[in-house]
């Protein structure tokens, strides 16, 4: 569950390239849902107990920090369309 919701990540981002269309709300939005996924499906993994906490320790950052840049990416893209008009 944790790699397809990386994978939803990038694909949803990516989703808009061959119409070269511009990376809208609806995609950052998307991709931001399935990196919050991400991140409770690691929680879940060491919750369960099928993975330590020590070793989960990277993912969590790593998952932490995409979400943090997809927020971002999301920002930048509505300051975007605001100035577009």
């Amino acid at each position: 569950q944790v790699r397809r919701a990386s994978v939803s990540i990038a694909a949803n981002i990516l989703k808009a390239a061959p119409a070269r269309q511009p990376v809208d709300t609806r995609t950052t939005l998307v991709a931001y849902g399935s990196a919050c996924e991400a991140q409770y499906e690691i929680d879940l993994a060491i919750r369960f107990g099928y993975v330590r906490e020590a070793d989960a320790a990277a993912l969590r950052q790593l998952a932490a920090r995409v979400v943090q840049l997809l927020g971002g990416l999301d920002r930048g893209v509505q300051q975007f369309i605001a100035r577009r008009g």
